[in-house]
């Protein structure tokens, strides 16, 4: 080999450890950053569909109200005419034997015996207030009987009411011959006696044709 050879050898064998430098230099930029990376999972979650996850009012199971009670119904006149009865006692301060259904706006007329006089005291439709009042002499009859009774006014009209059914029209004390009992009279027309000392209402004669 002559001297030119020779130094092309030499300076080949020189150059071979930097190609391997060389390789290995890549190799580790290919471990590195050019080393493939997991790719970040796109998120499952689905997106929230707004308007199904807006819960829709219950429909409400709620009754209706009632209507209002008819307020002319049976009992509650005879209610108002028991509640007059008690009204005028507690004006007058005395004892109702007496009572009319006026038919009209005016409402109840109630008779009250207070010692010797018998006191006329004007109550409303519902019993309740007093619209005017007026005296006059009590029959002694009617003093004496009332003296004997052991069933008052109220209470024959509620056993009449009770046994009978009805609406009430009048009340009051009557007689027969001298013989005193109460009597009760319901708009249908129907009488009815209720004796001073006890509680049966029975139909009375003078409504036999």
């Amino acid at each position: 080999m002559d001297a030119t050879g020779l130094r092309r050898t030499l300076a080949a064998a020189a150059l071979l450890p930097l190609g391997f430098a060389v390789v290995a230099c890549g190799g580790d930029g290919d471990d590195g950053d050019g080393a493939d990376r997991p790719a970040t999972a796109p998120s499952s979650s689905a997106p929230v569909d707004g308007g199904d996850t807006t819960s829709s009012p219950a429909p409400s199971t709620s009754a209706p109200t009632s209507a209002p009670t008819d307020q002319g119904g049976a009992d509650d006149v005879t209610a108002a005419g028991l509640a007059a009865i008690r009204t005028a006692e507690q004006r007058a301060g005395g004892t109702a034997y007496a009572i009319d259904d006026s038919g009209d706006a005016d409402g109840w007329e109630v008779e009250v015996a207070v010692g010797r006089r018998s006191v006329e005291v004007q109550v409303s439709r519902d019993g309740r207030q007093v619209r005017g009042t007026d005296q006059e002499d009590l029959d002694g009859d009617d003093r004496r009987a009332l003296g004997r009774a052991r069933t008052d006014l109220s209470r024959a009209i509620t056993v009449t009411i009770d046994q009978h059914g009805g609406v009430l029209d009048e009340a009051g004390l009557d007689d027969d011959d001298d013989r005193y009992h109460w009597s009760v009279t319901l708009r249908n027309g129907d009488e009815y006696d209720v004796d001073l000392t006890g509680g049966t209402a029975r139909r009375s004669d003078r409504d036999d044709d």
